[in-house]
């Protein structure tokens, strides 16, 4: 039981961390952009 819901936290923080590892990809970008 802890060992699946533990894994089901990791899946969902490794979705989160590809989202904001990609926002920042792009605000990197926009940020080279301008400058």
């Amino acid at each position: 039981m802890c060992l699946i819901s533990i894994r089901r936290k990791s899946k969902k923080s490794e979705k989160r961390n590809k989202e904001i590892s990609k926002e920042k990809d792009e605000g990197r970008n926009e940020w080279e952009k301008e400058k």
